[in-house]
């Protein structure tokens, strides 16, 4: 697990089935973390979280090339 977007590019050499990004993170964004991931061609599944407004927050972050965003806290339907 990465503590920061930075830290996260140093994983690019892996490969992941899925990949959290929050939109507020230390040091760099999400969003530009997403935008490097996908410049250096990583094909993963991203998903983006975020605290703020969840519809302008999704926006941003599937244009800068996540699947999708999802809002925290997380909720766990335990049905």
């Amino acid at each position: 697990m990465a503590e920061s977007g930075q830290e996260a590019l140093e994983f690019i050499g892996e490969d992941y089935d899925l990949i959290l990004v929050d939109r507020y993170t230390n040091n760099m964004n999400g969003l530009e973390t997403i935008r490097l991931l996908r410049e250096r061609h990583m094909r993963s599944k991203i998903i983006g979280l975020t605290s703020g407004e969840i519809e302008i927050d999704r926006a941003a972050m599937i244009q800068a090339g996540a699947d999708d965003c999802l809002e925290e806290p997380l909720q766990i339907d335990r049905r």
